[in-house]
């Protein structure tokens, strides 16, 4: 679980969410926030906003809030793995390819079918990238 963990957290980190956000939203720098029109609902006053030091959005008009895995769940309709596997895919110039693990079975437990193969499945898309 510890390892999930990791590696959600690295493609959290590897852009910045104004980056991510930007595809969708026309964004102006505020201070140390940007700020945009919500694509999750319709607005004439921008109420969005996104906080790269932090890595999350939100919005005070509909309440949507998030990282990076939220927002492109939301945005382009994905579920949680695919979001996560469309975030890793975006990695930054300096980043070095890591070499994927070797899956292992856990003691006890038939990997392939319980919540560790999707750990497994998570650690083997960051790896691939």
């Amino acid at each position: 679980m510890e390892r999930a963990k990791l590696d959600i957290a690295a493609v959290k980190s590897r852009r910045n969410l104004s980056d991510v956000v930007a595809r969708h939203v026309k964004l102006k720098k505020a201070g140390h926030e940007f700020v945009g029109l919500c694509p999750f609902h319709d607005e004439n006053t921008a109420s969005f906003r996104v906080n790269d030091a932090k890595g999350v959005f939100h919005c005070f008009g509909c309440s949507a809030a998030g990282d990076v895995i939220d927002f492109v769940k939301a945005a382009e309709g994905m579920t949680f793995m695919e979001a996560v596997k469309a975030a890793s895919q975006k990695r930054s110039s300096n980043e070095k390819r890591l070499a994927p693990p070797t899956p292992k079975r856990c003691a006890g437990c038939d990997w392939r079918s319980s919540s560790c193969g999707d750990v497994i499945a998570l650690s083997q898309i960051s790896f691939s990238m």
